[in-house]
């Protein structure tokens, strides 16, 4: 059967966004080395205040379990995106929110980030995740 524009515009978003996430995290466990893509191990990092960026807080162990969190998302992403089921859309989606919920929660109460930074990310992760409820919704 093939799928409607819809369904490949949804398929798009998050098969680049979890291939996106992935290598974001590669690069943060490569200390930025990876050929090609070790410019995004900054992307994430750079979302903190200097001033938490020179913090011993801000070390390496911090750093890896940053990156594994974004590969797990970025992996949840890429299977939806493989996936077109009504359980991996919500599971999609629900991804979308908690990266929205935790980067304006880190912000605000633990005044880390660059709030600019975070309120772009913050919506454009909350408009995705409710692009991602809207298939099994029946709204596309």
């Amino acid at each position: 059967m093939a799928l409607s524009s819809s369904d490949l515009v949804i398929k798009w978003i998050l098969l680049s966004n979890g291939v996106y996430d992935i290598l974001c995290a590669l690069s943060i466990l490569s200390h930025g080395k990876l050929p090609l893509v070790g410019c995004l191990a900054q992307l994430h990092s750079t979302m903190y205040k200097e001033e938490i960026q020179k913090r011993d807080l801000f070390d390496s162990v911090f750093k890896r379990m940053l990156a594994f969190w974004i590969f797990t998302y970025g992996c949840i992403r890429l299977v939806a995106g493989l996936d077109a089921s009504y359980f991996m859309d919500i599971l999609a989606a629900v991804s979308y929110f908690i990266e929205a919920v935790a980067f304006e929660y880190e912000s605000r109460v633990g005044d880390s980030m660059d709030q600019a930074k975070v309120t772009f990310v913050s919506i454009f992760s909350g408009a995705l995740g409710v692009l991602m409820l809207m298939r099994p919704c029946g709204y596309l």
